[in-house]
């Protein structure tokens, strides 16, 4: 798959008050664009333009807008698809609105043609990464488009070369005598035979622009039912036109371009249209693929989508034919699939339709010759009595994420008293939204220890929600409640920020104790990341010397250029990095080995059967030693017993914290318990 020739290098560019102007930039550096200056049914149109790269300038952007392109801006990150913000560099809401909307390039308005060109070929690069030879049939169905959909009249030949359905409404609306003159015929002509009164006239219309100097025009018509905007382009000896159609919209929308079964945006739909009285009961297996993350950080994007493309065709496979009447399977997110049943299904039965998928899917997957290996979890629930179908479907994706975590189980069924449990509370989601602005956001401290000499080092930053009614609720609940609603980077910001102030006012005495805070992979995805971060840091009056910043995994995988050269800068500002819940997720050396680290820490799964399990022992040993290679300290959490301390002693690791050592405290308990060994 080639990506740089013109039907790859179209773009759908939205401008409110700038569109001509940006349209010609970018159409003069060999580009073809597709324009809008509304964003009235974005999506749809972005779909329609058969483009693959959304320019959207943010400059004059209405408030009613937001929702339109937040609605292009998931379609987008779902498939792969390049978002490039415009903005004034000098406007900070706007270059934060860029984060809000998940842009994968930001280009400043006033940049030269250069700067423009570079930030489109670096898109354009994206593309092939994020699509590859295996998800090209994505890219190949918008070439086709492309071709299919276009026409192009030569103004010194009177020639028109037309795409595929251009030249069958050619022929289905002119007579054969008419036909045998095509290469003749202005395209205001035939156009005008198949369209009504009405639409002849806008037509007339636009075409008059285009005679009076207009460089660019367009206008919206129906055919065979389907709705199109035509754009007309005039240059200096062609005349071109394209079809955008409008009307498919739906199609898109309730099928997941990658594989083919149904969209997460049916699924919510179906469900919360679902009724108990009308339509039964309803079963739900939610089916998660681990692995992936590892696959795509080591073999590419592409081989992941392929796995996620070979993982949909075999749940759909699992299903006997009477599985799929009335029932769907549905990509609710990047790896997480839906299997919904309507009617009065049991619990064991879903357990037996879990069981085949899940071995159906632990069975190699051949890409292009060679073998992968992946492992699914799933999640079961039966809708309750009065219970609505988004309220199961929550049930069934926490109960997921659970299962996920598991090292041994692979099938979870969701606890009816989870309805009950805070963090399914949907009261709670808005509640969350002021209890920023109600001060209800707490940070507390959890002492760290050197192992050798039981001194205190420094504390890592936790969170804590003092609900007026719930009560003191812990960070699972905040953080679980935070991503339901897509609040979780507006929180840990907070949480850094707060944490930050609160410990630029410890006193001379604990100048050598470090803070510990956590950064979401959000954080870290973003460009600007370590500019924002380093001046969170300087308006708090924080040393950054005496900061650390712990990332899971995850953080690193998804974009590993882009994090690795961001904690690169953070080092240079004295901050160290630790790697958080090492162990548990994919552990690869490789990134290990490449990265600025200073910390390995142990998420206490891993270490809390060491006293018990010789197994779980060499595992620890063997990181450990791993640590010392690569300079590295060895962190070890949730250390509750004296027992578990001694054998982390006798083993060499480094640092500890738990409720052994202590419990997470208040800022003021904190500062006094670590005076005594800091007089």
């Amino acid at each position: 798959m080639v990506y740089n020739d013109e039907a790859h290098k179209r773009v759908f560019l939205l401008s409110f008050q700038d569109r001509d102007g940006l349209t010609a930039k970018v159409k003069s550096l060999n580009w073809s664009v597709i324009a809008a200056r509304r964003s009235d049914n974005l999506l749809s149109r972005f779909i329609g333009a058969a483009a693959s790269i959304a320019i959207i300038d943010l400059r004059d952007m209405p408030g009613d807008a937001y929702e339109e392109i937040r609605e292009l801006s998931n379609f987008i990150t779902a498939n792969g698809f390049a978002l490039l913000s415009v903005v004034d560099v000098n406007d900070s809401a706007m270059i934060a609105a860029t984060n809000k909307i998940e842009s994968t390039h930001i280009i400043a308005a006033n940049g030269s043609d250069a700067y423009w060109n570079a930030n489109l070929e670096t898109a354009l690069s994206l593309l092939a990464r994020l699509q590859g030879n295996i998800s090209s049939h994505i890219m190949d169905e918008r070439h086709s488009r492309t071709i299919n959909y276009s026409w192009t009249f030569d103004l010194e030949t009177y020639e028109l070369v037309a795409g595929s359905y251009i030249q069958n409404a050619i022929n289905q609306n002119l007579s054969s005598s008419r036909q045998s003159h095509l290469k003749k015929i202005y395209p205001r002509s035939y156009m005008l035979h198949y369209l009504s009164k009405y639409q002849r006239r806008i037509a007339i219309a636009a075409f008059r622009r285009l005679s009076i100097g207009d460089k660019q025009s367009g206008f919206s018509h129906k055919l065979v039912d389907r709705n199109f905007i035509h754009h007309l382009e005039l240059e200096s000896k062609s005349l071109r036109g394209y079809m955008e159609e409008v009307s498919e919209i739906k199609a898109w929308r309730s099928h997941d371009v990658l594989t083919g079964v149904r969209s997460g945006s049916f699924a919510r739909s179906h469900l919360l249209n679902w009724r108990q009285s009308v339509d039964g009961g309803l079963g739900l297996i939610a089916v998660g693929l681990r692995q992936l993350e590892l696959i795509n950080n080591r073999y590419g994007r592409a081989q992941g989508n392929a796995l996620i493309q070979q993982a949909g065709e075999r749940i759909c496979d699992a299903l006997s034919d009477t599985d799929t009447i009335d029932n769907f399977v549905a990509r609710i997110s990047g790896k997480e699939f839906l299997v919904a049943f309507n009617g009065n299904i049991k619990i064991d039965m879903l357990k037996i339709k879990a069981g085949t998928i899940i071995k159906s899917l632990t069975k190699a997957i051949d890409i292009e010759g060679k073998k992968y290996h992946i492992s699914a979890r799933a999640a079961l629930c039966v809708v309750q009595e009065g219970e609505d179908g988004i309220s199961a479907l929550r049930r069934a994706n926490m109960s997921l994420k659970e299962v996920m975590k598991h090292p041994n189980l692979t099938i979870a069924i969701a606890n009816d008293d989870q309805n009950i449990n805070p963090q399914y509370n949907e009261n709670i989601e808005r509640e969350l939204r002021s209890a920023i602005d109600a001060n209800q956001i707490e940070v507390v401290l959890q002492p760290q220890f050197n192992i050798g000499d039981e001194k205190i080092i420094g504390a890592e930053a936790l969170a804590r929600w003092n609900h007026p009614t719930l009560g003191k609720l812990g960070a699972d609940t905040l953080f679980s409640v935070a991503d339901r609603c897509d609040y979780r980077d507006i929180i840990s910001q907070h949480i850094q920020n707060l944490a930050l102030k609160i410990c630029a006012d410890w006193p001379s005495r604990m100048a050598d104790l470090r803070l510990s805070i956590n950064v979401t992979p959000q954080q870290m995805s973003d460009s600007d990341f370590t500019n924002s971060f380093i001046s969170a840091i300087d308006k708090t009056g924080f040393n950054a010397r005496q900061l650390t910043i712990e990332l899971t995994e995850e953080n690193l995988i998804e974009n590993f250029e882009l994090t690795s050269k961001s904690l690169l800068s953070l080092r240079k500002k004295g901050i160290k990095i630790a790697i958080d819940d090492f162990g548990t997720g994919y552990s690869s050396l490789s990134y290990i080995s490449e990265l600025p680290l200073d910390y390995l820490k142990l998420d206490k799964s891993l270490i809390g059967n060491i006293t018990r399990s010789n197994k779980d022992l060499m595992v620890l040993r063997s990181i450990i030693a791993l640590g010392r290679a690569l300079k590295v300290k060895i962190i070890a959490e949730g250390v509750e017993t004296q027992d578990l301390l001694t054998l982390l002693d006798r083993e060499k690791c480094d640092i500890y914290q738990g409720y052994y050592g202590s419990k997470p405290l208040s800022v003021a308990q904190f500062e006094k318990f670590a005076r005594p060994s800091h007089n």
